[in-house]
């Protein structure tokens, strides 16, 4: 007896739309598979056989993603893509996407807080004012990026 998902794959498949709901499926686990900040810079476009076509924004991320095809690759294979084809297009990203309820809390010493504070306060636009601050805090809060 034949088991039910192979059934409704070759009926998929059948009616043509075996390709669009693979796709679909990589593109639901696209973030999970390539975290930012590449996925917020790449988006895959189309899937034909099994060569993913995969948007990247700028010329900047294209040539350096050209040096991660074998990474790329490898992390696709469990989607049954064999080739990957980059290209300059357009990339959407949902910010509500982006952002991980997950993340660890940010520990900033009183002397940081003391110096974001300093440099914001001339800020006189509010929005500007609470970005530049919330991209203070986490860039002063990566214990990888500052010499400590």
């Amino acid at each position: 007896m034949e088991k039910a998902s192979s059934f409704f794959e070759s009926i998929v498949n059948d009616l043509g739309l075996g390709e669009a709901m693979h796709l679909q499926k990589i593109k639901d686990n696209w973030q999970r598979l390539f975290p930012p900040p590449m996925s917020l810079h790449t988006q895959p476009d189309w899937l034909k056989g099994s060569t993913l076509h995969i948007n990247v924004d700028s010329h900047v991320w294209l040539q350096e993603l050209h040096f991660y095809q074998g990474n790329i690759l490898e992390k696709l294979c469990g989607y049954r893509v064999d080739a990957i084809r980059l290209r300059v297009g357009p990339v959407t990203v949902d910010v509500n996407e982006t952002v991980n309820d997950n993340l660890a809390p940010l520990y900033i010493n009183e002397d940081d807080r003391r110096f974001i504070d300093d440099t914001i306060a001339i800020i006189k636009d509010d929005a500007l004012r609470a970005t530049i601050k919330r991209t203070m805090q986490k860039a002063f809060s990566c214990p990888y990026k500052r010499g400590r």
